[in-house]
């Protein structure tokens, strides 16, 4: 099956803005925190790392435009809501505060969401990435959407499944991997594929727990 697929960037610049202090600790990136045919930061924005993720790579990501305002990637639209975080006695609040537990988001909420004080919306990605679990929702589809880097990344990998999956990876890899300009289509996995492929992604993630 084929759908739309949205590009917001398709290239990134270096980050020249490194005076931005990163609320979380002193650990370094290695990069922007571009992510292939998906979002790419002004030279002006800060990649901030989560220095401590539990995860082995970080879903949301926190740029900062500047040292009181930052903004997530994926933005986190109703994410309070999907992981029943509104109530919840450490951060609940938080969520509130900036509108990621609103079903539907006017422009000011967008607003809110995109000008986060880098120490919460720090906050907010770690906690986030704490209730991350990749799985496949009644529609036969990978829930959270997962990046096309994650997607390389995954059908890089070998295991038994490799067969079932290999010719959604061929396209992933033709598509993503092939040094040329981003597809302006998105790709699905079959019911079957969908859960090996939510499967690998629990395991690139560093996720113990299991949905199946």
């Amino acid at each position: 099956m084929m759908v739309l697929f949205y590009i917001f960037l398709s290239c990134g610049e270096e980050d020249t803005h490194s005076s931005i202090e990163n609320p979380s600790g002193d650990c370094l990136s290695e990069d922007n925190g571009s992510r292939l045919c998906y979002h790419a930061p002004s030279a002006t924005d800060r990649y901030l790392k989560d220095c401590t993720n539990g995860l082995q790579r970080e879903y949301w990501r926190v740029f900062a435009q500047n040292e009181e305002s930052a903004y997530i990637i994926p933005r986190p639209d109703g994410m309070g809501l999907f992981y029943d975080l509104c109530e919840n006695e450490t951060v609940g609040e938080l969520f509130k505060t900036y509108a990621l537990c609103e079903e539907f988001l006017d422009s000011d909420a967008v607003a809110t969401i995109n000008d986060i004080p880098p120490s919460e919306a720090l906050m907010i990605t770690n906690k986030l990435h704490e209730s991350l679990l990749f799985t496949v929702d009644d529609n036969d589809m990978i829930s959270p959407w997962a990046p096309p880097n994650d997607i390389v990344d995954i059908c890089n990998m070998s295991d038994a499944d490799d067969e079932i999956i290999a010719d959604y990876c061929q396209t992933a890899l033709d598509y993503y991997d092939s040094g040329e300009d981003c597809p302006n289509v998105a790709f699905s996995p079959s019911p079957e594929q969908a859960l090996i492929v939510a499967g690998r992604l629990n395991t690139l993630y560093g996720i113990q727990q299991s949905y199946q």
